[in-house]
């Protein structure tokens, strides 16, 4: 029996206890996984909270244990840490975006001294937003590309704004397990 202390991220919680007892995890390609995508924004935004919560539970909680792995040679432990600091890709897409422009901006600026700010201020994360951008992108599957529309790429800064509030609402995640409602039923296989 395990015990676990993350409340809504259990899964990333219960990766790290296998992989810190030496198992390992596969990836099976032909795998189906039938996951409903929430479409009403305040779903959206309660899912959101109660996975920023579970991912900082699980850094507070793991981070130890993950750090000790890497200290006796083994490095799975940390690189579940590595891959749990990562921000979830529409808040970092959000945030990359607002240091560009926050650079773009002081570039313009003199700053005080007489020296212009240089172009290191905007260069770095537009770089990198870019280059998110472009992995964002090269990721999507053809078949998803022919169901895009201009509607879709309007709801990005909405969710990049849904995400920004569920950060400021994670408390309540820590209180209770936030269920998210679902609508439709998953097909069953005949």
């Amino acid at each position: 029996m395990v015990n676990l202390i993350t409340m809504g991220g259990y899964d990333k919680e219960l990766e790290m206890n296998i992989v810190l007892s030496g198992h390992t995890i596969g990836y099976l390609e032909e795998a189906y996984i039938f996951d409903e995508k929430v479409a009403n924004r305040a779903v959206f935004e309660h899912q959101c909270t109660r996975w920023i919560a579970a991912q900082w539970q699980f850094l507070t909680g793991c981070f130890r244990r993950g750090m000790a792995d890497g200290l006796n040679g083994r490095t799975t432990g940390v690189l579940k840490i590595v891959q749990a600091l990562v921000l979830p890709k529409v808040l970092l897409l959000g945030l990359l975006t607002a240091c560009t422009a926050l650079g773009l901006l002081m570039n313009s600026q003199i700053m005080p001294g007489g020296a212009v700010s240089g172009p290191v201020l905007y260069a770095a994360p537009l770089a990198l937003l870019l280059t998110l951008g472009v992995s964002l992108l090269v990721s999507v599957p053809g078949c998803l590309w022919k169901q895009l529309t201009v509607r879709e790429l309007f709801l990005i800064p909405v969710l990049m704004l849904s995400f920004a509030r569920a950060m400021f609402n994670m408390r309540k995640a820590f209180k209770w397990f936030m269920h998210t409602p679902h609508t439709n039923t998953v097909p069953t296989a005949k």
